[in-house]
């Protein structure tokens, strides 16, 4: 039976290192019979959803054309064969400008004998905040996190990214069966043997990896969370360097504690968060929760602690200025000529 796996994110789940580590080991996932298809130019297939996304085609030159193309081919290929076919691209989930209409997705893989949706989600406190770090890496002029949480507070998306899961039911549902939409927890599955893949190893029908799978480095790690807000609060017109934020984890580690925890969030606002999402929450949990077997519906986690926003007080800022100036003056002596 032809089967397509659907990833279609969400975003911050660790998508960047599913999609390396299946490229990683093409070859023995098709020894297997599943094929995850080498799509130019990255180990990702978001260039499959240029015929929702203008952007695609402007940046890539990859046309829905093309896309319409691969899409044939996977279906002549594998739409009636004893192989699986894994798809993986956060886009496909995106809300608001470039959505994909999943009725007209439906139709170009109709010609497979299933088709199954995995989307793996996360507490929204615990999303926004990456969302924030990753703005603050790949953004010229980030955006303050405060605006993002007062819009996430109002709005049930950042930037594209949904942060409501149930809309991302309601969406899929347009092409594809609720029954073929499998949610699983970030939380639940990311300590587990298998990771983050431990979806697809359960929808393949296999008890762990195979023998000789390769792991693969971890991607997009986010740097830390609170000297990142700190770097970008002293400057916020660039995305904040990499040296500065350790310059300036160091400084918290005399501070708080060496290795201690940081949040972006106080945690107030990540509770009030948590609570605008409570009972979204608990209907996908609801909706899913009978065939999704790593979907559960995640408490409000918080751990005891965790240096919050509202710590970088005028005595923190007053210890970094010192460190900082003390370290000028440590390289303006290494630079003075002798004698």
């Amino acid at each position: 039976m032809g089967r397509l796996i659907l990833h279609i994110g969400a975003h911050k789940t660790a998508t960047s290192y599913i999609q390396d580590v299946l490229a990683l080991n093409e070859e023995l996932l098709a020894s297997r019979d599943v094929v995850y298809p080498n799509i130019w130019p990255n180990n990702a297939h978001h260039v499959l959803t240029a015929p929702w996304r203008p952007e695609i085609t402007e940046t890539t030159g990859f046309t829905p054309e093309d896309a319409d193309r691969w899409y044939a081919k996977l279906v002549r290929d594998h739409g009636k064969s004893d192989r699986t076919v894994i798809l993986s691209a956060e886009p496909y989930s995106r809300c608001a400008q470039g959505e994909t209409d999943f009725s007209e997705l439906a139709a170009r893989v109709e010609g497979f004998d299933e088709v199954v949706i995995v989307y793996v989600l996360r507490q929204q406190w615990e999303l926004l905040q990456s969302l924030y770090l990753q703005f603050t890496t790949d953004w010229r002029r980030p955006p303050r996190f405060e605006m993002m949480l007062a819009n996430a507070m109002k709005e049930p998306r950042v930037a594209g990214v949904p942060l409501d899961h149930e809309w991302v039911i309601d969406h899929a549902m347009k092409g594809f069966g609720q029954e073929n939409i499998h949610f699983a927890s970030y939380e639940k599955i990311k300590d587990t043997p298998a990771g983050v893949l431990t979806p697809f190893i359960d929808l393949l029908g296999w008890d762990a990896l195979p023998e000789g799978f390769v792991p693969h480095k971890r991607s997009n790690v986010s740097a830390d969370p609170l000297a990142t807000f700190v770097a970008h609060r002293l400057n916020v017109n660039v995305a904040p360097k990499a040296g500065d934020i350790q310059r300036i984890r160091k400084v918290m580690d005399l501070a708080f504690g060496a290795g201690t925890r940081s949040a972006v969030f106080n945690k107030d606002e990540a509770e009030a968060l948590d609570a605008r999402y409570r009972a979204s929450n608990q209907a996908v949990f609801d909706r899913l929760g009978g065939h999704s077997k790593w979907l559960t519906n995640v408490p409000f986690t918080w751990k005891d602690g965790t240096i919050e926003r509202k710590q970088i007080d005028d005595d923190f800022l007053y210890l970094l200025c010192r460190r900082l100036l003390a370290q000028v003056d440590r390289n303006a002596a290494a630079a003075k000529p002798e004698g």
